[in-house]
């Protein structure tokens, strides 16, 4: 059975730790690595990660040294991985218990390079505020239908082939902190001949203000780092 890595960089969210580890531990498809990488929290999320590696030896826990931003912690569990296929699991969201099983049997099935899934955000009361869901099941023409399978180039909500991420030396830009994961996806899909969509909610995301991509004092940095990851993107696209 293929092995499954779900990647999940984790600053300071200790209000959401607890429920977005027990998705990963709890999904349906058992033949997974779950890679959690600390950047340098200050409040308790260190002890709750400490407490469930100690109780499924299924999770690899990497305590980074200094803080140095998302993409660095998930090139780190890159490094890390030992999967056949990877997602990306940020740690205030949370994750249905067959995202993996539906991606995955998505991927086989279709022979695709990648494969997406739905999902619906979750505001500070629990409640379901909007749900997407991928408009095909299947295409051939990745980079110019990408948006029929996400609403945004993001890394969440997706299973993606540890080769191609590998043989292409795909990592993520360390300089930014927003945009960098559309960065990582357009780069991936240079090599994709197709990619394949569940039409389901698999994934939940958390509207969380506190979050680096919608903090009002990382305004200046988001835009700065906007205009760059846009620059990266077009150039990549261009250079095809």
């Amino acid at each position: 059975m293929s092995k499954i890595s779900i990647i999940i960089p984790n600053y300071n969210n200790e209000k959401y730790l607890d429920r977005c580890i027990d998705s990963a531990i709890n999904q349906k498809y058992k033949e997974v690595e779950i890679i959690c990488v600390d950047d340098k929290s200050t409040d308790n999320s260190v002890s709750i990660l400490n407490k469930y590696a100690k109780l499924d030896d299924r999770i690899k826990l990497i305590l980074l040294e200094e803080n140095a931003g998302v993409s660095n912690a998930r090139n780190k569990a890159l490094k890390a991985c030992t999967g056949d296929y990877v997602c990306f699991l940020d740690s205030d969201d949370y994750i249905e218990p067959n995202f993996c099983t539906d991606l995955y049997n998505s991927l086989i099935n279709n022979n695709s390079d990648l494969a997406c899934g739905g999902h619906i955000k979750v505001n500070a009361l629990d409640r379901h505020i909007s749900q997407w869901l991928p408009k095909k099941e299947l295409s051939a023409f990745p980079e110019k239908d990408i948006y029929d399978f996400t609403k945004h180039r993001n890394v969440t909500q997706k299973l993606f082939k540890v080769d191609i991420i590998k043989d292409h030396n795909l990592i993520f830009n360390k300089d930014l902190n927003y945009m960098e994961d559309a960065l990582f996806l357009v780069n991936y899909l240079k090599y994709c001949k197709s990619i394949s969509g569940v039409q389901k909610v698999l994934y939940n995301v958390q509207i969380n203000f506190n979050s680096l991509c919608r903090n009002e004092n990382y305004k200046k940095r988001r835009e700065e780092d906007k205009l760059k990851a846009t620059e990266a993107i077009t150039k990549t696209i261009n250079d095809e």
